[in-house]
């Protein structure tokens, strides 16, 4: 029997007041069950359970007739919600069973397809909950969902709050005396630990990144350190510079950006730099301590730039040979460019997304969000890795945060880095009134990004030097390992570098080495494609 051939019982409150021995021949009626708004199942005796009426309900003594014995194969169980990969439960799976002292045998069945979070240890010392508190204490099991298939196997599932209504509508005395009002207890941060579970997912759903987000925070500082340290050193952290080697005058529109020549900033527009100025700042900046040095040049793309692209290669093969990671941002690439920077020893391509592709309008109407998904293809499929995240700050939502999280998330191979910037407001452009992000927003980003990205690097980048070095510190602790050094961030101020040095003493941080062994092989590594991408956006909305 497959989960495509099981059916979603039928409750029938009248049949099992009047013949309760139909409970051998459709067990799953016996079971209720509702999901939170994070799509999470709790099993537990349906009102209707014979252990539940009245005339069982005697004494203390009758309490302690019942034997609860969990399944012996409960750890290959847990086993599998580490693993999520391996078979889920099906609806007929058994999860424990109950027996009375006269000997009726009652099996509880897992009723939904997916996998264990938690099963109630407590009743096998404790078990009065069953009747005490079968709505509350006297859970059964938590359980997620299989998610290609949650909403049907959700579909005879009720919410908490019809739940307790139809409990009390139906059963009037035994919700006066079971003294049982609330939500089933579940671990304080139960929605969160179902999937900060460390193992790297393409097949993010918008509503579990949501469910992260949304997380207490508290809750985000633990599991973002929590898989952090999994993952990577956490006192290691990277150390870039940023170097703008060809400034302003851009024909974009970008609302956050002094360098766009559609706004009167104070920013003026330069040539590409010389090869001595650009390779003299690499050689300081890692003196300084950089493993990783970035060039920014302010333009759409390469388009009609042949001599200047042609410069560019020669600093990243020049760069490269100085045992530093090179990476560029050019604005868009085709796909012969991008195999250009490739063999020229280019580490990273960055093409941030900015934000949602559903606020994206709001804030740029000379690329589209599509293009921009275009020029990430074309890095990654000339095995330049990946460095692309976003900007808090804009005037966006969480819903927009979340959604362009998920965009970056089920790429088929995540960034190697994810940027997060706070906005630097910068006269003259549309947004320089915006009002400054809090660190408790930073901090969202950076747990979340690293939860549902656990190998990528999550970097600090701009507006960082807004944020006190305790606030910093919270940042690390909750995923970020990378920041930027040096005076300026492309055109905007950045962090005294001897207060980095500082901070880095007081904290134990410990500069992060290059890392050679990134990339790919040419064509090896895809992200979502456009088609895919939307497809996927039909099926996880919020």
């Amino acid at each position: 029997m497959n989960s495509d051939t099981l059916t979603s019982p039928v409750y029938d409150l009248e049949q099992f007041r009047t013949i309760k021995e139909a409970y051998e021949k459709n067990e799953l009626a016996y079971l209720e069950q509702y999901y939170s708004k994070h799509y999470v199942v709790d099993l537990r005796l349906a009102p209707t359970h014979p252990l539940l009426q009245r005339s069982l309900a005697q004494s203390s003594s009758d309490y302690n007739s019942l034997n609860i014995q969990t399944i012996e194969y409960d750890v290959k169980v847990k086993s599998s919600i580490n693993k999520k990969r391996q078979d889920p439960l099906l609806i007929d799976t058994e999860i424990c069973v109950i027996t009375t002292k006269e000997g009726k045998r009652y099996s509880i069945k897992a009723g939904v397809v997916g996998w264990i979070i938690d099963i109630n240890m407590r009743l096998e010392h404790e078990k009065e909950l069953l009747q005490n508190k079968p709505f509350k204490e006297g859970y059964i099991a938590i359980i997620k969902p299989k998610q290609e298939n949650s909403d049907k196997s959700l579909s005879h599932c009720f919410s908490e709050v019809k739940n307790q209504k139809k409990f009390n509508d139906e059963n009037p005395t035994l919700a006066s005396v079971s003294h049982d009002t609330g939500p089933v207890t579940k671990p304080l941060d139960a929605d969160i630990s179902i999937y900060a579970d460390g193992h790297v997912r393409n097949d993010w759903a918008k509503h579990e990144i949501k469910s992260i987000y949304d997380s207490p925070i508290m809750n985000l500082l633990y599991y973002g350190a929590k898989i952090h340290r999994k993952y990577h050193d956490p006192l290691a952290v990277q150390q870039c510079t940023l170097l703008s080697i060809k400034t302003g005058g851009c024909s974009e529109d970008c609302a956050y950006c002094p360098q766009s020549s559609k706004y009167k900033t104070p920013v003026k527009a330069t040539k590409l730099l010389e090869n001595d100025d650009v390779l003299t700042a690499a050689r300081n900046a890692k003196k300084a301590g950089s493993t990783r040095f970035c060039m920014g040049a302010a333009w759409r793309d390469l388009n009609g730039r042949k001599s200047n692209f042609n410069k560019i290669l020669g600093y990243v093969e020049e760069i490269r040979a100085m045992d530093m990671e090179v990476c560029c941002t050019l604005g868009m690439l085709n796909e012969a460019q991008a195999k250009a920077l490739k063999e020229a020893g280019l580490t990273a391509y960055n093409h941030n997304l900015d934000t949602s592709r559903e606020y994206y309008s709001k804030i740029i109407t000379t690329r589209s969000y599509d293009e921009r998904l275009e020029t990430i293809s074309n890095v990654q499929n000339a095995g330049i890795s990946v460095c692309s995240g976003g900007i808090i700050g804009l005037g966006e939502t969480p819903e927009d945060r979340v959604n362009m999280l998920h965009t970056l998330a089920t790429f088929t191979t995540h960034p190697e880095s994810v940027p997060i910037n706070a906005l630097v407001q910068v006269e003259g452009t549309p947004l320089e009134k915006q009002e400054p992000v809090s660190i408790w927003e930073m901090i969202r980003m950076i747990a979340t990004t690293r939860i549902i990205m656990p190998k990528s690097m999550v970097r600090l980048s701009a507006g960082r030097i807004r944020f006190s070095q305790p606030e910093q510190a919270l940042c690390f602790l909750a995923g970020a390992n990378s920041i930027f050094t040096g005076d300026k961030l492309l055109t905007t101020d950045n962090n005294d570098f001897n207060a980095d040095q500082e901070m880095f003493k007081i904290l134990g941080l410990t500069p992060k080495a290059a890392n050679f062994n990134q990339g790919s092989s040419p064509m090896i590594n895809k992200p979502l494609s456009l088609n895919d991408h939307d497809n996927k956006q039909q099926q996880n909305e919020f």
